[in-house]
């Protein structure tokens, strides 16, 4: 409905296209067009969009990249908290098991045991698994050849090694 109202307060065409949870019919259609293993699960209405798109008119422009440029991902925050939080990490980090385990703590525990362990990882490490999905034990158990996970970052931390932390993650994103 919000959607709509904008439409109709600037005067422009709106469309509108149900999509039916658990339709896995596009999935062969969208690992064609990929090509590549992609963990991002925004494919699956970005694609209903540009098709029913597609139908209509010729070009669209979208907001990807956005998130990238104006720093809208939460890691990008929970990276500036971590900093902050590290001299307080290394002294819970002996009571992460605890933490998570304990039932009193709960859900606050499992966080802080979290944070608590990546506050004290270099910051590739941190930052390799806020944008990762999978361990890296569970990555070598399909991939035969992977490389060194952080293999791929080292070059493209150091290229932007002069801004802040925030700016050099955006930075590494978007490229």
């Amino acid at each position: 409905p919000f959607a709509r109202q904008v439409a109709q307060r600037a005067g422009t065409q709106h469309e509108e296209a149900i999509v039916r949870i658990g339709d896995l019919s596009i999935l062969p259609d969208l690992a064609r067009h990929l090509d590549e293993p992609f963990a991002d699960a925004s494919v699956l209405p970005t694609y209903h969009v540009a098709r029913n798109a597609a139908s209509h008119v010729t070009m669209v422009l979208s907001g990807d990249g956005g998130d990238e440029l104006f720093g809208g991902y939460t890691r990008y925050v929970n990276e500036r908290l971590l900093q902050k939080f590290s001299p307080l990490a290394a002294v819970l980090r002996p009571f992460n098991s605890a933490l998570d385990r304990h039932a009193l703590f709960g859900r606050r525990g499992q966080r802080l045991s979290w944070m608590a362990y990546h506050a004290t990882l270099p910051f590739d490490h941190s930052y390799e698994s806020a944008v990762g999905k999978f361990s890296r034990e569970a990555r070598r158990a399909v991939l035969a050849d992977e490389q060194e996970p952080r293999a791929w970052l080292t070059p493209w931390m150091s290229r932007f090694a002069n801004l802040s932390l925030e700016d050099r993650m955006m930075a590494v994103d978007l490229h």
